[in-house]
């Protein structure tokens, strides 16, 4: 079994779908083993794979390298349902999680937040990072079946005082006007990304959570705006499967499962519309020759 690749993006692949147990880089610094996936060694867990198939992801970042790891854990885990805290635990389940530590490091945070809202010019940055991380506390807090703390409950009562309801009380319309500008923005983006990568500009196109495309390369395979190659044949096998409404949830592409079938078919952690491929494989032509 292979268990060198030279592009990170593999590396989080193979972890995300659960397809080996481990693998690493050709240097060392990003690897799993298991279920938890580090960066630079065991000091550094990115994210865990639980039971049930939840991602615990870490809120920590040390470098500019472990947050680019950071980025690529999470565009292949972005078909999994995640909870973020800062203490991913590395042991077995039994010997159990740093609640303690996490909710403090929260609180701290929360703190930090209330300590610069006082004297902001603008209080919607620090409005909106409390309610980000009080989304965070309910979420792990829930998924553990845990009690928050003590401590954060009463902090939570310090959040009522007048300076903060003050703008925290129209926030709804507020985020919805930036909801709206964002989502303009990010079509645009996302957009400019797919045409570089269309006309090989770009070896990668990272999509948000959007749909992925594909693209015919050099070596005449079919290939995935997350860098994933398909040989033509099983392409067009695919295709015919997907065309006639034969595909099904629990089949396999390479080694990714075919999670969802719909309007939308989601093939690991990739997403297509069923009307893209479809069109897609109707113009796709055998290559003159096919590099293997």
């Amino acid at each position: 079994m292979r268990k060198v690749f030279s592009k990170p993006e593999d590396v989080a692949h193979l972890w995300a779908n659960r397809h080996q147990d481990e693998a690493r880089t050709p240097t060392g610094n990003f690897y799993f083993s298991g279920d938890i996936i580090y960066s630079y060694g065991s000091h550094f867990p990115i994210a865990r794979i639980m039971e049930d198939g939840t991602v615990m992801f870490t809120l920590d970042s040390y470098s500019n390298t472990t947050a680019k790891h950071i980025s690529v854990v999470r565009s292949a885990c972005s078909h999994r349902k995640k909870i973020y805290c800062y203490r991913i635990n590395t042991y077995k389940a039994e010997s159990g999680w740093d609640h303690t530590g996490n909710f403090s490091t929260w609180q701290t945070h929360i703190e930090d937040n209330l300590k610069s809202l006082a004297r902001a010019r603008k209080p919607e940055k620090y409005i909106g990072a409390i309610e980000s991380i009080q989304e965070d506390v309910r979420k792990y807090a829930d998924y553990f079946k845990i009690e928050i703390s003590l401590e954060l409950q009463e902090l939570y009562k310090d959040l009522t005082y007048s300076g903060y309801t003050q703008y925290a009380k129209d926030r709804a319309e507020r985020l919805a006007l930036l909801k709206k500008e964002q989502d303009r923005k990010r079509k645009i983006d996302q957009a400019q990304k797919i045409r570089l990568w269309l006309t090989g500009e770009t070896s990668r196109a990272y999509l948000n959570g959007g749909y992925d495309f594909l693209r015919v390369n050099a070596k005449g395979r079919v290939e995935t705006t997350q860098m994933v190659e398909i040989p033509y044949e099983i392409a067009k096998m695919f295709h015919k499967l997907v065309k006639t409404n034969k595909v099904k949830v629990g089949d396999t592409l390479l080694n990714f499962s075919v999670l969802e079938v719909g309007k939308v078919i989601k093939i690991g952690c990739h997403r297509f519309r069923k009307t893209y491929l479809v069109k897609f494989g109707n113009n796709l032509k055998k290559p003159k020759k096919i590099i293997d």
